[in-house]
């Protein structure tokens, strides 16, 4: 024992050596991948046929050391020899053709099942090779395995700096395969003088055709001395070989200043000259002279530079703080600007200038809007008796040649009873305005129709007094729901009886409700038998009910529907769409009941979870109960609860039901291990009392879903295969037993004659054995022939029950037999022979009654 201590010394140190150089050839000089968004595939020019081993040349890796260039100088060792019938690849430098250690190396197998990646995208390569090809890296050789079947493959390797894709076949032998050197585009910007620019947007883009133009493959601005750099040069240029890449300065030129850029351009710095420029700063006013400093879209025409982004996506220019600026537009180009102001939902504009640098880097401020830029009607509202009206609401409607017809929106008067009304949208040739006063209250309603003059100007105009007249008063009160609360914003309109009676007319009486529900309505109407009718967004229109003119204190009732928003958390292995939530209340009609149902749906959540969503528009308001089902299966019940009209947002928040409900996921073979088609399945928790739930699968496979962690299964497949009260927890395989192959003939042979028919329905009663079995509806039906006799498979030893049916040929007519027989079934080898006596008379009582049925009848 004392002499084998040096002995195991030696061991550990071997171990910990090895393990070391492991560890830094695999984890302490990790190769990182290129970024999938920034990389492209090898061009189309140096594609080989998949069949040969030659390389894709490319340039050496260079390292820097005290000022100097130094080339990697791995010594080539002579090719190694395969192993006979082995398929292996070396991945090398394309220029040098030094073998590349370490290097990452993901192989595709490409089967005609599977979408095969294309060569040219060198994206799609990469993301199929994480997700699919096996781990695996270079040896110090540069060698790596091929698969062992001789089938073509896809091969992605990549380094730090290089990368490349390849098909090979995998033929015995050694494949050489070489990795591209990546680089950046460089690019430096100068004036005319030949001195650095700073903070010139440039585009690298691509010629698609003459009619789409360019589209932007990557942007940079350069730095304080004049320089730009796109990186991953290479992939971007070589993934669309088609098309040659440019550099564009993004900016308002008369002409594009672009410089196309090849492979040729990597590694040293490419030279554009930009013409003289400065820059626009836009800041917009509204119609009061006030500073707009909201985000708002300003747009310039001539645009310059139109480039569609593939990535990252462009974002229009917005002001930002109030101001926005456009940072290169040339010396002596007039630039348009336009803008449109958003008070409210309504967009008013646009809003135009025109601006021109007239020095290179000088910076011009534009202004949109202003009280001057457009007309601006100033008015003084008064009553009837030329009393001012201050501080009331007016809503505004602009008439032009009839029936186009645009609302402005509403506005409000000072405390002269002065209002201003910026117009600039006002068509040439002026107009009419309404101005209609909102009623506050049981306030009478007012109009007016004013003529605006034709000659309109830039800037205030002020107009005469406007008079606002009185409408008689029609009908006046609140509209409330069910529960007697008012509803906002309801409509209520007043309508009248036509002259033959036969419907009702729209007339112009109608109002709004307030927060309080209450509403006024004044209006010149006929002489007629009037109605009124409320409705609302949640609510359907209500009968219309008789209105007697200067009705005051009305209540019309609407019944308002409920809307709920609910979510829950749920198993990651749950799809949302497989859980739902009925809401089951009682008709306030009928007395009914009344069921809705929203099924769930998908909102982001964290890694590993999952929540689901659900929501339901036009729900029966009142109490009732929430059921959580998954499928069917009920998983979690609210009752009582209420929803009440309108919007019900706060019931039930990221409900918790991970702990609730299990996902059982079956696989059902037979038992030679091929699928079986169809069967069902009847499961309960393990051990518990309660019924059978019964389950249809197809396919082989069963989806169920259930509350809890175990279940006892019982599974019966076509044809005539069972297993029974095996407990599962999670996914697992059923084998099914059976099938027990039984011939039966009638005693005396088949009663029937054809074209008459008579067949058998059979289905277990009672199983043999300790075992219980639950109730069955497992029934098969088979045709008897002339003979009387009939092949079939049972699904296991038992009492089965038989029964018969009818059909009468001429007619088309089938009909059930009641008496039945019992029929026993052991366990055999080979096929069984059973004898089953038919109830001969019965079977032609039913055959009678079936010819003596009236057309049509099916007993």
């Amino acid at each position: 024992m004392g002499n084998s201590r040096p002995i195991w010394f030696a061991a550990i140190a071997v171990v910990l050596a090895l393990g070391g150089a492991a560890y830094y050839l695999v984890v302490a000089q990790p190769i990182q991948p290129l970024e999938a968004v920034r990389v492209s595939a090898e061009p189309a020019n140096e594609s080989r046929d998949e069949h040969t081993n030659s390389a894709v040349e490319l340039e050496s890796p260079r390292e820097v050391v005290a000022g100097e260039t130094r080339v990697e100088t791995t010594p080539v060792g002579p090719e190694p020899a395969a192993p006979h019938g082995s398929s292996r690849l070396r991945v090398v430098d394309a220029r040098t053709r030094k073998p590349i250690a370490g290097a990452e190396v993901r192989v595709l197998e490409l089967k005609a099942s599977v979408p095969q990646p294309q060569q040219g995208n060198f994206v799609e390569l990469v993301a199929q090779a994480l997700a699919k090809g096996k781990h695996q890296r270079s040896a110090s050789d540069g060698t790596a395995p091929l698969p062992p079947k001789r089938k073509t493959v896809m091969v992605v390797a990549w380094t730090k700096e290089r990368w490349g894709a390849q098909r090979f076949p995998s033929a015995p032998g050694v494949n050489d395969f070489a990795l591209h050197l990546d680089g950046p585009i460089e690019v430096q910007t100068r004036d005319a003088d030949g001195r650095p620019i700073a903070n010139v947007p440039l585009a690298l883009a691509e010629h698609v055709n003459a009619e789409k133009g360019l589209a932007r493959r990557a942007d940079a601005t350069t730095d304080e001395r004049g320089r730009a750099v796109f990186e991953h040069g290479r992939a971007l240029l070589e993934r669309s070989p088609g098309a040659p890449l440019t550099v564009v300065v993004d900016g308002s030129f008369p002409s594009l200043v672009e410089r196309n850029v090849s492979l040729d351009d990597l590694g040293s710095p490419i030279s554009i000259t930009v013409p003289a420029f400065g820059s626009i700063e836009v800041i917009v006013h509204d119609f009061d002279d006030h500073e707009v400093r909201d985000e708002l879209l300003v747009t310039r025409s001539p645009r310059g530079l139109e480039l569609p982004f593939v990535f990252p996506e462009e974002r229009p220019p917005t002001l930002q703080k109030g101001r926005v600026v456009f940072p290169v537009v040339a010396v002596g180009v007039a630039v348009d600007f336009e803008t449109y102001l958003h008070p409210g939902k309504a967009a008013i504009g646009p809003l135009r200038g025109t601006a021109t640098v007239a020095r290179a880097g000088e910076r011009v401020e534009l202004v949109l809007g202003g009280s001057k830029s457009v007309p601006i009607l100033v008015a003084r509202v008064v009553g009837e008796d030329a009393t001012p009206l201050a501080r009331v609401t007016l809503q505004l409607q602009v008439m032009q040649p009839p029936p186009d017809v645009r609302v402005v929106g509403a506005l409000e008067t000072d405390d002269a009873g002065r209002f201003r009304l910026p117009l600039p949208n006002w068509p040439n040739g002026g107009g009419a305005l309404r101005l209609v006063l909102l009623p506050a209250g049981e306030r009478p309603l007012l109009t007016a129709v004013f003529d605006v003059p034709v000659a309109l100007v830039k800037g205030e105009q002020t107009l005469p007094d406007i008079v606002l007249h009185g409408l008689p008063f029609i009908a006046a009160g609140r509209v409330v729901d069910q529960l007697g609360a008012p509803i906002d914003k309801a409509r209520v309109e007043v309508l009248e009886r036509a002259k033959d009676g036969s419907k009702w007319l729209a007339t112009n009486g109608a109002a709004v409700t307030d927060a309080d529900g209450v509403f006024t309505i004044s209006a010149e109407l006929v002489d007629a038998e009037l109605g009124i009718r409320a409705s609302a967004n949640d609510a359907p229109p209500m009968e219309i009910a008789p209105l007697v003119r200067g009705s005051r204190g009305l209540e019309l009732a609407l019944e308002r529907w409920a809307s709920f928003d609910g979510s829950a958390w749920i198993d990651p292995g749950l799809s949302p769409a497989e859980v739902n939530v009925v809401w089951i209340t009682t008709s306030p009609k009928d007395g009914g009941t009344v069921t809705f149902r929203m099924n769930g749906a998908s909102r982001p959540a964290a890694k590993g979870e999952a929540l689901a969503y659900f929501t339901g528009q036009r729900l029966q308001a009142g109490t009732g109960r929430l059921e959580f089902r998954a499928i069917s299966t009920v998983i979690l019940t609210l009752d009582p609860i209420e929803l009440r009209p309108g919007r019900n947002d706060d019931l039930v928040r990221r409900l918790d039901l991970r702990s609730l409900i299990r996902v059982f996921n079956l696989t059902i073979n037979d038992q030679r291990g091929e699928s079986i088609g169809s069967g069902q399945i009847h499961f309960r928790p393990s051990g518990s009392e309660e019924a059978w739930d019964l389950w249809e699968f197809k396919g082989g496979h069963a989806r169920i879903l259930a509350l809890a962690p175990e279940l006892d299964l019982s599974v019966f497949g076509a044809p005539g295969r069972a297993t029974f009260f095996q407990q599962v927890r999670g996914d697992r395989t059923l084998v099914l037993d059976g099938p027990i192959w039984t011939k039966i003939s009638i005693e005396g042979g088949n009663p029937v004659r054809a074209p008459d028919t008579l067949s058998l329905v059979v289905g277990l009663k009672e199983p043999s054995g300790p075992t219980v079995v639950p109730a069955l509806r497992n029934t098969h039906t088979v045709l008897l022939d002339e003979a009387g006799q009939a092949s079939m498979a049972f699904a296991c030893p038992g009492k089965y029950a038989v029964s018969f049916s009818v059909g009468l040929g001429a007619r088309g007519l089938v009909g059930s037999v009641a008496k039945e027989v019992e029929l026993q079934v052991d366990v055999r080898d080979g096929e069984q022979e059973l004898t089953v006596a038919a109830p001969r008379v019965a079977i032609q009582r039913v055959l009678e009654e079936l010819a003596n049925a009236p057309p049509e009848t099916k007993r």
